[in-house]
C-alpha cells in the first residue's frame, strides 16, 4: 500500500506493547522501548495506517523472534 500515514505497535503474548513507531522505512530490530534486546518468541504486530487514496488500512499478524 502507498501510505500516507503509517502506525506500528508491536505486542508481547501478553497483550504489553514493546515497540512503536510512525512513518515509513523503519524496521524493528527486536529490541524494547529501552533498546534491550527481547527474548526469542512470537510477537503481535498491529500496522494502520491512512493510504494515498485517503482510506484507512490495518494490517494485524504475528512476527516470530528468532536470534
Amino acid at each position: 500500500y502507498a501510505m500516507r500515514i503509517f502506525i506500528v505497535d508491536i505486542y508481547n503474548r501478553w497483550g504489553e506493547i514493546v515497540y512503536s513507531w510512525e512513518g515509513e522505512n523503519q524496521k524493528w530490530d527486536g529490541k524494547g522501548f529501552d533498546g534491550n534486546i527481547l527474548p526469542e518468541g512470537v510477537y503481535f504486530y498491529v500496522l494502520e495506517g491512512e493510504g494515498i487514496d485517503g482510506e484507512f488500512y490495518s494490517k494485524k499478524g504475528t512476527v516470530t523472534l528468532i536470534r
